[in-house]
């Protein structure tokens, strides 16, 4: 195996990690956000329904609806952080000299990827570095 087949899986693995923190951060921020706005949300209710001048129901909709945002946000965010952490598989060496072979025999991308055990991004990166001309 050469230097370079475990350089770029590397170099791939370090994007994949950079992307999924920003994200993660993102999400959380947003979250954080959501969270904020529920805990106003409902300080303003109990100041309502202490004053006594308007029923909680008025500000209920409020609550509900940031509540839906914020498990929406979780969900999200869940799905988010096993996606990435499923592209940040990297794959092992054998599996990866094996799908270095087949790159060089000519084989499609998604026939390495199946037989190889390896990702559509590193057969796509092995194809392209030992494919044929």
């Amino acid at each position: 195996m050469t230097v370079a087949t475990l350089t770029y899986p590397g170099a791939l693995a370090v994007v994949f990690a950079f992307m999924f923190i920003v994200t993660f951060t993102t999400l959380l921020g947003v979250r954080r956000r959501l969270h904020q706005q529920d805990g106003n949300l409902r300080r303003l209710a109990e100041l309502v329904a202490s004053r006594g001048d308007v029923s909680t129901e008025l500000a209920a909709p409020g609550l509900v609806r940031v509540e839906q945002e914020l498990d929406s946000v979780n969900a999200r965010l869940q799905e988010l952080v096993h996606a990435q952490l499923e592209q940040c598989k990297i794959s092992s060496p054998r599996s990866l000299t094996d799908a270095t072979g087949c790159a060089r025999e000519g084989l499609p991308v998604e026939e390495i990827s199946r037989r190889c055990g390896v990702s559509t991004g590193e057969a796509e990166l092995l194809v392209r570095l030992h494919g044929p001309r």
